[in-house]
């Protein structure tokens, strides 16, 4: 991923892992407000590729982070009564699916005549690469 591609996914990241952490004690509350920030931080790295946000295959990426907030807020789901907890989880969960929609949407934004919705197992692929990412920069 370009350096300036994977400052906009860590800074959009930890926006998310804010709202995650402050909206915590209302279930659904911070998926409503994670979708705009996908979108402005697709909208950034669309520039870098030198993209329009009206030159972006929005529907491909409008399904995939629809389809990942609804896993994201599956998973949390199970923990969201329990105060501390929620609150780690939502973090947790808003800064891999940020960082694994932004891999996402830069491969989207190189090729957009390709654009598809995500697969399970690109999915995968980039929640596996995020968490490594991130327990790197944790053990600094």
């Amino acid at each position: 991923m370009n350096p300036r591609v994977q400052r906009i996914v860590d800074r959009s990241s930890v926006v998310a892992a804010g709202l995650g952490v402050v909206l915590s004690p209302f279930p659904f509350a911070d998926e409503a407000l994670l979708l705009p920030v996908l979108g402005a931080m697709t909208i950034r790295i669309g520039r870098v590729h030198g993209l329009g946000w009206r030159e972006l295959p929005w529907k491909a990426i409008a399904k995939t982070a629809l389809g990942g907030l609804a896993v994201r807020a599956t998973l949390n789901l199970g923990v969201s009564y329990i105060p501390l907890v929620a609150a780690a989880a939502n973090a947790a969960t808003a800064v891999m699916l940020t960082g694994a929609f932004g891999a996402y949407a830069d491969r989207t934004c190189e090729r957009p005549a390709a654009a598809h919705s995500e697969t399970l197992a690109e999915l995968k692929v980039d929640v596996c690469e995020m968490a490594g990412r991130w327990r790197r920069l944790c053990s600094l």
